[in-house]
């Protein structure tokens, strides 16, 4: 399931909430809590460099969903020679083949779109470099420029940063270089296929490998589409539902979790969050993933 979030099951909306799966998960962190695997105040850790306090011990994890994250913790402890850094799979219950929410690793940038205004003169040809954007070639320019100006091949045919890139000799930075003479990073401004490995021109032990880690968390069955959206007029409405149930929720769970709650009271928590309108914001989630799967059909 996917910890307070929606998920889709032959096209229906369920809230993780409302799962058996979820008050099994809560029972789980109570668990661990209680041995001792997490930290007493986890809660409070807010970003990947909170790690840096458990490096005393033997053995510690951070969740960042980046194979970038393995260079900010080596970066972190340079003097540590004997760390060893390793993306996981998601922990699985017994049973359990397969995970179907979580992390999906996604090649093509989406959170930026394409758009044409009225008054572009030449759509289609515009059109039609987008087009080729996606296609073999048109990607691998996107992600690494002109050969032997940003890149050259290696004699297995694998491209490799130039000077240009990483050593540019107008004092820029790997990353605006990459901006100027190819796509630059994930945070550029246009959508594309990326080639994840090109942000590692001098990769960290199990970098690479974590890019195949995180590339087979999920098989994303049960995740709703990037594309699905909540209609214009339904959006405040929805907003303000999902800001209450969460501020509720999320200090309940943190209870759950401790053991300040007793799991033998789930039931009394989910007649709360339903009370709040957690059925309102299924019904309007559905709406929008059955207008989004219409509009795929015609």
């Amino acid at each position: 399931m996917n910890p307070g979030g929606f998920m889709v099951k032959d096209g229906t909306i369920v809230h993780a909430y409302e799962t058996q799966e979820y008050q099994d998960y809560l029972a789980q962190m109570n668990d661990w809590y209680k041995k001792g695997f997490f930290n007493d105040d986890f809660y409070n850790d807010t970003d990947i460099t909170t790690v840096r306090y458990d490096m005393a011990n033997d053995l510690c994890s951070f969740v960042d969903y980046s194979a970038a994250g393995i260079s900010d913790i080596y970066d972190m402890n340079p003097a540590n020679t004997k760390m060893e850094l390793m993306a996981i799979h998601y922990p699985k219950a017994d049973g359990v083949e397969d995970i179907h929410v979580g992390y999906d690793s996604q090649l093509i940038k989406n959170v930026d779109t394409w758009a044409i205004t009225t008054a572009c003169d030449d759509y289609i040809d515009l059109l039609r470099m987008v087009n080729w954007l996606y296609s073999e070639e048109g990607q691998f320019i996107y992600n690494w420029g002109e050969e032997g100006v940003s890149y050259e091949l290696d004699a297995d045919g694998n491209p490799h940063w130039t000077d240009l890139i990483i050593n540019n000799p107008d004092g820029l930075s790997y990353m605006f270089a990459t901006y100027k003479y190819a796509s630059g990073q994930a945070t550029t401004f246009f959508p594309g296929v990326f080639d994840m490995e090109k942000g590692f021109y001098d990769p960290r032990p199990g970098q690479l490998e974590a890019l195949t880690t995180l590339s087979e968390l999920t098989d994303g069955e049960w995740i709703i589409d990037r594309g699905v959206a909540i209609p214009l007029e339904l959006q405040t409405e929805n907003a303000s539902i999902s800001t209450e149930i969460s501020t509720y929720a999320d200090g309940e769970i943190l209870k759950f979790i401790l053991g300040d709650r007793s799991m033998d009271t789930y039931d009394d928590f989910l007649s709360t969050v339903e009370s709040m309108g957690l059925d309102r914001i299924t019904e309007i989630q559905q709406q929008a993933y059955d207008t989004y799967m219409s509009k795929l059909d015609s």
